[in-house]
């Protein structure tokens, strides 16, 4: 089995798709995924599987259409392995100076 993080985009941001984090757990269970773990209300789920992440991320994005009735859910599925190595190639410094650095245009310094 490999561990896996699915990253849910644009659910629970604003009172807008909805997805309880309960029904999530148990709509992934259902799917025969193992381990399965939220955080907070903000769809990032921990679990494991047997299938590759390409297949899991279709689902998923499947799951959500279907059972959830939301259209346009991206979701990204990677190994621990995979994060893990993006970790430790991310560009120089990046994520060092959040005052500087930011992906929110809110967040960004106006200079």
């Amino acid at each position: 089995m490999t561990h896996y993080i699915g990253l849910l985009r644009g659910v629970n941001v604003g009172g807008k798709n909805k997805v309880p984090m309960s029904d999530l757990r148990e709509g992934l269970r259902s799917l025969g995924y193992t381990n399965v773990s939220t955080y907070i209300a903000s769809g990032n789920v921990l679990f494991e599987s047997a299938d590759r992440a390409e297949h899991i991320q279709t689902q998923i994005e499947a799951a959500l259409s279907q059972t959830f009735k939301l259209d346009m859910i991206k979701v990204l599925v990677m190994s621990r392995a995979r994060l893990h190595d993006v970790i430790a190639n991310k560009p120089p410094h990046f994520g060092e100076r959040p005052d500087t650095y930011a992906s929110a245009p809110s967040a960004r310094r106006a200079d």
